[in-house]
Order: C-alpha cells, then structure tokens, then sequence
C-alpha cells in the first residue's frame, strides 16, 4: 500500500470542504422561504458560511445571506443553499453559488488578513 500524501485531503464526510474555514465573528442577514434572519456568522470560507441560528431550514434550501465585512463600504449578498443544519436547529451552513469577481476578491482578501492576523 503506497502511503498517502501529507497533502491531499482525507476521504470522509467530515471533510469535503474545498476552501479553508476561518473563525470569524460578522453580523450577516438570512432569507430563506421560509425564515429571515437577523445573526451572525461564525465561520467563513471561500465556499460557504456557518451561522449562529436557529434552523427552519432543510438541506437545500434556497438562501441569501447578506453579509457586512469589516473595512467594506457595502454589504455583500450571497446566493447559495443550505447545506448543513445543526442538530435540534442550532445552527445553519451556507453553500455559496458561484459568487462574483468582485465578492470573491474581498472575500479573498478579508479571509488573508484574518489568517495572517491570527498567525502573529
């Protein structure tokens, strides 16, 4: 048996994220069919959110999430879909849809100077 990578990503469900989370604490707004939001997000990657909520959500789920990044003028909107709910509804992941250049780049660049804060 060849030994495997020190680089590659493990085969289980626990991780097949393809973008790194981040422990962050931004106020966000969430619409879904069938809930709106008021809360915060506590993770955030390239690909998606994790939000402090309840959820009336099932995975799927059609959701905008409306973000408000520190040192941006604007709040940013993301399209994307449930795709994780929390065990007694305690909490919600957001997949991404394919967010713009624009969101990507500031995205990008918020979630460097996070890493790079917290390797100081």
């Amino acid at each position: 048996m060849l030994p495997t990578p020190p680089d590659s990503i493990p085969d289980d469900d626990d991780d097949r994220r393809l973008s790194r989370r981040v422990p962050v604490a931004l106020r966000a707004f969430y619409r879904s069919p069938r809930q709106t939001l008021d809360t915060h997000v506590t993770n955030l990657s390239q690909g998606g959110l994790f939000l402090s909520a309840p959820s009336e959500s099932t995975l799927g789920t059609p959701a905008h999430v409306e973000l408000e990044i520190p040192g941006e003028e604007q709040r940013f909107v993301l399209p994307g879909e449930v795709a994780w709910c929390g065990s007694q509804g305690k909490g919600i992941g957001v997949r991404f849809f394919e967010p713009t250049r624009k969101v990507r780049l500031v995205l990008a660049n918020f979630l460097l100077r996070l890493t790079q804060k917290n390797a100081d």
